[in-house]
């Protein structure tokens, strides 16, 4: 009865080995699972990252254009204005004048 118990505890103490040396196996695998995803989330996040960057390197460009086009309207309107006022001076001078000194007392008469 003495070598049942002992053929007893023998085979526990294998199964107890069987079954922690299957833990450690599993452990590492979960290691190397998590490792993995890791890497896996940090090439994600920097192929996301890259694309915000190309992203918002694109929408500058496009505001930048937008805002030349933009300036370079603003100074054709100007010019043109220019042109006009600076004709209209040359062919009514004296009409020029008065128009002038009119705003300019308007002007004046908001100010006090």
């Amino acid at each position: 009865m003495a070598r049942a118990a002992n053929k007893s505890e023998e085979t526990n103490d294998m199964a107890n080995e069987n079954g922690t040396a299957e833990l450690q196996q599993q452990i590492e695998q979960l290691k190397e699972d998590i490792a993995s995803i890791a890497a896996t989330l940090t090439n994600l996040g920097q192929e996301k990252l890259k694309g915000a960057q190309e992203n918002a390197s694109k929408a500058y460009e496009n505001i930048h254009a937008q805002g030349e086009e933009f300036f370079e309207n603003v100074t054709g309107c100007a010019s043109d204005f220019e042109e006009q006022l600076s004709s209209a001076i040359k062919e009514r001078p004296i009409t020029s004048v008065a128009i002038a000194a009119g705003i300019g007392y308007l002007i004046a008469l908001l100010r006090r």
